[in-house]
């Protein structure tokens, strides 16, 4: 299955699973967000706590990664143009220091460099999903769903 089919798929399983009379969809959960952009961290936070989620936002790889020794987020976001160290260089160090005793920590992609960046190459790296910026807010809350709550 391509990307664009797992997309699909994604939004498909939340939108048949969540209905709008029930608590928000991502109530609770715990999103570490990597993002060096302040226009695009505010519009990604906006649209994540919309639906309930809580946002750590930290603004380079190696604050993530700072982050990750005293917090477990449910999910990570990170933009991979990111100054020193770039988002593919953050989820490989993550993926070092993984026990294999526990499940991955889900992880999206995010970038505006569609053109410099390959999604097959992010998703080898250790990413479950790309997505381009700017973000559809239903796709990106479908796949936070799929990746945390539903079935990866």
């Amino acid at each position: 299955m391509n990307l664009k089919q797992k997309h699909f798929v994604a939004q498909n399983a939340f939108r048949q699973t969540v209905s709008p009379q029930q608590e928000p969809p991502l109530n609770g959960l715990q999103v570490l967000l990597v993002e060096d952009e302040p226009d695009i961290a505010e519009l990604l936070i906006i649209m994540l706590k919309d639906v309930g989620a809580e946002i750590t936002l930290v603004t380079s790889a190696e604050e993530a990664l700072a982050t990750l020794e005293h917090q477990h987020p449910d999910i990570l976001i990170s933009n991979i143009r990111l100054p020193m160290h770039n988002g593919d260089w953050l989820i490989r160090e993550i993926r070092s220091h993984e026990p294999a005793s526990t499940p991955p920590l889900p992880a999206i992609a995010i970038t505006s460099y569609t053109r410099d960046v390959h999604a097959e190459n992010l998703l080898e790296a250790g990413y479950h999903w790309y997505l381009p910026k700017p973000h559809d807010p239903d796709e990106l809350v479908a796949i936070v769903w799929n990746l945390t709550r539903g079935n990866p």
